[in-house]
C-alpha cells in the first residue's frame, strides 16, 4: 500500500501563488530528500515518509547577498541533490522582492491580474544532512551543476556574449564547501556560435573521468583536468553515448550507425552502419547493469544487443517496440499491440504479463529483475516476470488522466518515491 507524504493544507489566503516544484531523491542509506511547494522548504524523512524534518526553514536573508534591501518578500529553497555517500546536500536557494499586485488590461478587453515577483539573489548552496553547516558554494546562472561519484560538484557554464559575440563554455569542478575550484574545460568562441556546444556532461560511473559532447566531437578527460582527447574522427560527427557501468567501454551513436570501444578511444568496434539514412539511432544509452549487455535503439524498432566479447545480436521489434534489458540481462521486456511482454534475450519463453486486461505500457524493471512495472489507464502494477502476482501499487482515481510525473527509487529496490501529478503531493510506492 502506498504511503501519502505531505498532503498539503490548502494555501492561505495571503499566500502568492507560485510553481509548484517537486524534487525528491533518496541517499545511500533509504533517506528521502525533498521539496515542498507550499512552504518552500526542504526537508529529510526516513524512508517510510516518518518524522520529516524542515531543514531550511531557519534559514534568514543573512545567506544571501548582505546588500539585499529589507523588504524581502519570500525566499525558496528547491531541488535538493544527495552527495554519494549521502552526507550532505546540495540545493538552489533564491529570496524574492516583496511581490506587487497588478491588473492590467490584455488582448482580451478585459483585466489580467496576478503578481509581480523579482528575484533579488539566488545562489546554490551545500548543507549537512542535519540542515547544519550551510554554505554558499556558487551563485546561480549555471546550465547544470550536480555531484560527482567521488563527491566534488560539477559545474557546466555556457554563456552568450552578445556584444563581444562571443560563447563562453566552461566545466569546472569544486569541493563541496565551495573550494579547490578545477577548471575541467575552458573555451571562448570568437563567433559566438551557440551550435554544437558543450552537451551531455557526464562523468564515468568510477568518477575517474568526465565525457561530453562539443562540436559532433566526444571529448574524455581525468577529474584533474588532464589528458583531454577527442576519441572521434572528423568523419563520424556523435550525437550520443553512454558510458558502460563498468567505466571500461564507452558506446557511442553517429546517425544511423554506432559504436563501441574503450574508455581510452582504443579498440573501436564498428558495430552496426545502417544500409539507409531512414533508419535513426534514437537511444544507445541503455545497458544492462553489470555491463555485459550494450542495448542500441533505431527508429524503426530494431534493437541491437552489444556483447562484452564484442558479439552482436538484433531483436526484430518493427511492429513491437523498444527492447528493455533486464539488470542481469538475461531477459527483455517490450511492448506489443498495447500489452507489456517479457522473453530471454534468445527471444525464448514470451510471455504476456499484460493479457489479464491490464494492457498499459513499460515503465522499468525493478532493480533485483524479479518484476516488471507498467502503466495502465487506472493504475501502476507490479508484475513477475512468469506473469503471476500482479499487484496494483497505486490507484488512479476518475477524472486524473495522468498519474506519476518522476519516480525516484530506494536504494535497496523496495520502494518508489513518487511525484503525483493533480494530487500535489509525494507518495512511497511499494509492491510488497
Amino acid at each position: 500500500m502506498p504511503v501519502i507524504m505531505f498532503e498539503p493544507d490548502p494555501e492561505p489566503e495571503d499566500m502568492w501563488p507560485i510553481t509548484s516544484y517537486h524534487n525528491g531523491n533518496w541517499n545511500p542509506d533509504n533517506f528521502i530528500a525533498l521539496d515542498r511547494p507550499h512552504d518552500r522548504d526542504i526537508y529529510i524523512m526516513n524512508g517510510d515518509g516518518s518524522e520529516p524534518v524542515n531543514l531550511t526553514k531557519d534559514i534568514t536573508t543573512n545567506y544571501f547577498l548582505a546588500d539585499l534591501p529589507s523588504e524581502i518578500g519570500y525566499m525558496m529553497f528547491t531541488h535538493p541533490q544527495w552527495s554519494p555517500d549521502g552526507s550532505k546536500i546540495l540545493f538552489w536557494g533564491s529570496a524574492y522582492y516583496e511581490p506587487t499586485y497588478y491588473e492590467r488590461p490584455n488582448q482580451f478587453g478585459g483585466l489580467s491580474s496576478g503578481y509581480d515577483r523579482e528575484v533579488a539573489d539566488s545562489a546554490y548552496y551545500v548543507m549537512d544532512s542535519d540542515g547544519s553547516n550551510i554554505i554558499r558554494v556558487i551563485d546561480s546562472g549555471y546550465d547544470r551543476i550536480f555531484w560527482s561519484p567521488d563527491g566534488k560538484i560539477t559545474v557546466v557554464y555556457i554563456d552568450k556574449d552578445y556584444v563581444a559575440n562571443e560563447l563562453t563554455e566552461a566545466i569546472v569542478a569544486m569541493d563541496a564547501d565551495g573550494s579547490n575550484l578545477t577548471e575541467l574545460f575552458f573555451e571562448i568562441t570568437p563567433d559566438g556560435r551557440t551550435y554544437n556546444r558543450v552537451k551531455q556532461v557526464y562523468w564515468s560511473p568510477d568518477g575517474s573521468k568526465l565525457a561530453f559532447i562539443r562540436d559532433d566531437h566526444l571529448y574524455t578527460l581525468n577529474k584533474d583536468g588532464s589528458d583531454l582527447k577527442v576519441l572521434n574522427s572528423d568523419e563520424n560527427k556523435i550525437n550520443t553515448y553512454s558510458w558502460s557501468p563498468d567505466s571500461s567501454k564507452i558506446g557511442y551513436g553517429i546517425s544511423w550507425e554506432f559504436y563501441l570501444m574503450n574508455a581510452d578511444g582504443s579498440n573501436l568496434v564498428a558495430v552496426y552502419k545502417a544500409d539507409s539514412a531512414t533508419m535513426r539511432l534514437e537511444y544507445s544509452r541503455r545497458w544492462s547493469a553489470d555491463g555485459s549487455i550494450a542495448v542500441y535503439h533505431f527508429n524503426n524498432y530494431l534493437n541491437y544487443f552489444v556483447y562484452a566479447d564484442g558479439s552482436i545480436q538484433s531483436i526484430d521489434h518493427r511492429d513491437n517496440g523498444w527492447s528493455f534489458i533486464s539488470p542481469d540481462g538475461s531477459k527483455v521486456a517490450f511492448e506489443q499491440s498495447h500489452d507489456v511482454y517479457v522473453m530471454n534475450v534468445d527471444e525464448s519463453d514470451k510471455i504476456n504479463l499484460t493479457d489479464n486486461d491490464i494492457g498499459g505500457s513499460f515503465r522499468r524493471w525493478s532493480a533485483d529483475g524479479s518484476q516488471i512495472y507498467v502503466k495502465a489507464s487506472s493504475a501502476i502494477y507490479a508484475i513477475d516476470t512468469d506473469g503471476s502476482n500482479v499487484i496494483k501499487i497505486i490507484d488512479n482515481p476518475a477524472g486524473e488522466s495522468t498519474i506519476v510525473k518522476k519516480y525516484y527509487w530506494s536504494p535497496d529496490n523496495s520502494k518508489i518515491l513518487a511525484d503525483i501529478e493533480n494530487r500535489d503531493t509525494f507518495e512511497i510506492l511499494t509492491s510488497e
